[in-house]
């Protein structure tokens, strides 16, 4: 009796540790999306001209999508 309560709580706790490692997988996505938005900023910035004024109206833009994106990307998983 006593290892088969030992095998489920080792089941279980190796399935907390698979979602665990697959949510903080896709968290680190984060990082990919927002280095595109950087890479944005500079394109915008040395390519196009753009101001530091005009730029930092729409940093909402260049911030947020990412996190949204990589966060949804990692509770969808998550059972």
């Amino acid at each position: 009796i006593f290892s088969a309560h030992l095998c489920v709580i080792q089941m279980l706790y190796f399935a907390f540790t698979l979602e665990a490692q697959g949510f903080f997988i896709q968290v680190g996505t984060i990082a990919c999306f927002l280095n595109v938005s950087l890479a944005m900023y500079y394109l915008l910035t040395i390519k196009y001209g753009w101001q530091q004024a005009r730029l930092k109206s729409k940093r909402i833009h260049f911030f947020l999508p990412p996190i949204l994106v990589g966060l949804v990307f990692a509770f969808v998983g998550v059972p």
